[in-house]
C-alpha cells in the first residue's frame, strides 16, 4: 500500500470521526485492519480475532498491540511506504489495552458500530487491492492445474484435498475450503465435503482462501476419460458468464447491462 492511500483512507475515517463527533475511532476488525494496510492482523488462520488495533484521531494514528505482537506486526505485515505513519502504543501482553487510548471509551467510535458506512469504502478496489487480488487468482489458478497432475484414478478425495492444502500453504494462502467431491457425490450434494471416497472417473475442486484481507474462489470439474456433451455446454456456459475481477461499481453497470438482455 502506498502512503497515498494509506493517507486517503485515514481522511475518510477522519470525516466519520467529524459527522459523528467523536474524538476518534478504534479500527479492530480483520476487515478493516487488513484495508489499512496490516496484512495479517491475526495469529490463528481464518478468524476473524485480531491481535492489533488502529486508534485514529484527527491528528495522528497509533498502533496498539502488546509487546509480543509489535514488532512482528511492524516489521512483517506493515508495507514499508507506511510504517511510519504510525505512532506505536505498546503494551504488556498481561493487561489491558484501554489505558492507552487517549480519550475516554464514550469519546470513541468503534468500528463495528459504523461497518455499513466503511463497508463501502472498502468494497471500492484500489490498486493495490487490484494487484493483491490478481495475484491471489494468479496462485490458486496454479494450485489447480498443478493439482490436476496429482490426480488419478484409486486416490481418494482426502489426498486431492491434501496436495492442494499443502500447496496454499507454501504460497501464505489461508484455506478455507480445499474441496474434492468424487463421482456421484458432485450430484447428489451441493456441498460434497471432503470425504476418503476413491475416484473413479471424476471428481470436483473447489478452493475458498484468503490472503492479506482478500478473498478469493474457484472450481473446477476434473473428469479422468472424454468429457460429455453435457459437460462441454456447462464449461462454455460458465466460461460466458465469468468476469474478471471488477470493484462493485463496475459491478452493477454489468448487472444491470445483463438485465436489459
Amino acid at each position: 500500500m502506498s502512503k497515498t492511500e494509506f493517507s486517503r483512507k485515514i481522511e475518510l475515517l477522519r470525516d466519520i470521526i467529524k459527522f459523528k463527533r467523536k474524538k476518534g475511532v478504534i479500527i479492530s476488525s480483520y476487515m478493516n485492519l487488513c484495508w489499512l494496510g496490516i496484512k495479517r492482523p491475526n495469529v490463528l488462520a481464518l478468524t476473524e480475532s485480531s491481535v492489533v488495533k488502529i486508534e485514529v484521531t484527527l491528528d495522528d494514528v497509533f498502533l496498539v498491540a502488546n509487546n509480543i505482537e509489535m514488532n512482528r506486526i511492524v516489521n512483517e505485515e506493515i508495507d514499508e511506504a507506511i510504517r511510519q505513519c504510525f505512532t506505536r502504543k505498546t503494551f504488556k501482553w498481561y493487561l489491558n489495552d484501554e489505558k492507552l487510548f487517549g480519550y475516554e471509551k464514550e469519546d470513541y467510535l468503534d468500528d463495528s458500530l459504523f461497518e455499513n458506512e466503511i463497508k463501502q469504502y472498502r468494497m471500492i478496489l484500489t490498486e493495490s487491492d487490484i494487484e493483491a487480488s490478481t495475484s491471489l487468482g494468479k496462485d490458486i489458478v496454479s494450485i489447480l492445474e498443478n493439482t490436476l497432475g496429482y490426480i488419478e484414478k484409486g486416490k481418494t478425495e482426502a489426498e486431492i484435498s491434501a496436495e492442494m492444502h499443502k500447496m496454499c500453504v507454501q504460497k501464505n494462502i489461508d484455506v478455507g475450503l480445499a474441496l474434492c467431491a468424487a463421482d456421484k457425490r458432485v450430484e447428489l450434494y451441493r456441498h460434497p465435503i471432503t470425504t476418503n471416497n476413491i475416484i473413479e472417473d471424476a471428481c470436483l475442486l473447489a478452493l475458498t482462501v484468503r490472503r492479506n484481507g482478500i478473498y478469493s474462489c474457484i472450481s473446477r470439474m476434473v473428469t479422468l476419460s472424454e468429457p460429455s456433451d453435457e459437460l462441454i455446454k456447462r464449461e462454455m456456459l460458465f466460461l460466458l458468464l465469468t468476469v474478471p475481477v471488477r470493484s462493485i461499481q463496475q459491478w452493477e453497470v454489468i448487472c444491470v447491462t445483463c438485465s436489459a438482455k
